[in-house]
């Protein structure tokens, strides 16, 4: 008798989960701003590799994402990694099996770390093959949604999908009220000054938040790009007016956060008839 499939765990976001997961909440993060508190569905393991379904591969990226330093499945305590995805991804590419991928997003976002990389080795992986990538979206947010650029083919998604959240931010958590309620004062002794800047010990200084905001400006810089270049009618301008804005379903349609609302059947079926085009000559 077959055993019955385990179900996904459950996870809350919040500080603990972001801490347990190596997340540090001053780092630069690229998550969807409304995600803390909020739930999702995470796997009880690592996904295995792709099973092409009528030779198209799913590559999942799912839960919040996070760099992390496990180069062999890209996954631990039900956090999804760069490393992880772009192998997936690779592997996937370079299946001769292989017609055609798609990504399946269900991911709030997470940290920029080792995301832009990321995407410049599945672009690369799917430069090399010459095979469609398309996307469908449970949920691409921030993070999520910088990987989503990838998806050559179009993004699709169901009424319900959510998208969005372009834009980057960083956190400064100022503990010194709360330790000094608990009678303890900690002194920081360094050498230049600036090497402390941004400290949680005491209240964000000029030069931590000229810092802070040089980072978050840089990150969303590239992330700009990266859309601005998958979505040509997303330019700066139309991003700024979604000014970090996350939509669903038709709405996200209308705003150009993803190609149409389809059932993922029918974004299979487009795969193939992609993949089945004769590509095109290269000049001689």
């Amino acid at each position: 008798m077959p055993t019955a499939a385990k179900r996904p765990t459950r996870t809350t976001l919040d500080a603990r989960a972001l801490t347990a997961a190596r997340i540090p909440l001053s780092a630069p993060l690229c998550l969807r701003a409304d995600a803390w508190g909020s739930e999702v569905e995470l796997p009880a393991s690592a996904p295995a590799a792709a099973d092409p379904y009528e030779g198209v591969a799913l590559v999942t990226v799912h839960g919040p994402l996070a760099g992390e330093p496990d180069l062999l499945c890209g996954w631990f305590d039900g956090y999804d990694g760069p490393e992880g995805i772009a192998a997936r991804f690779a592997r996937a590419h370079a299946d001769p099996a292989v017609k055609a991928v798609l990504l399946h997003f269900d991911t709030p976002g997470g940290t920029s770390a080792g995301m832009f990389s990321c995407i410049r080795r599945m672009q690369g992986a799917a430069s090399k093959s010459g095979k469609p990538t398309l996307g469908y979206v449970k949920q691409a947010c921030s993070a999520g949604y910088a990987l989503a650029t990838v998806c050559d083919g179009g993004l699709y998604g169901d009424v319900d999908c959510e998208a969005g959240s372009i834009g980057s931010y960083i956190t400064h958590a100022e503990e010194s009220a709360a330790l000094a309620k608990e009678g303890v004062a900690i002194t920081l002794i360094c050498d230049p000054p600036g090497k402390v800047a941004g400290n949680p010990y005491e209240p964000l200084s000029d030069t931590g938040r000229a810092r802070n905001e040089r980072d978050v400006k840089a990150c969303t810089a590239q992330f700009f790009a990266l859309v601005t270049a998958a979505r040509p009618d997303l330019d700066e301008k139309a991003l700024r007016k979604l000014d970090g804005d996350v939509l669903a379903g038709q709405a996200a349609v209308d705003a150009g956060l993803i190609t149409a609302l389809a059932d993922p059947l029918d974004v299979v079926a487009l795969a193939l008839a992609m993949a089945a085009q004769p590509k095109p000559k290269e000049a001689p």
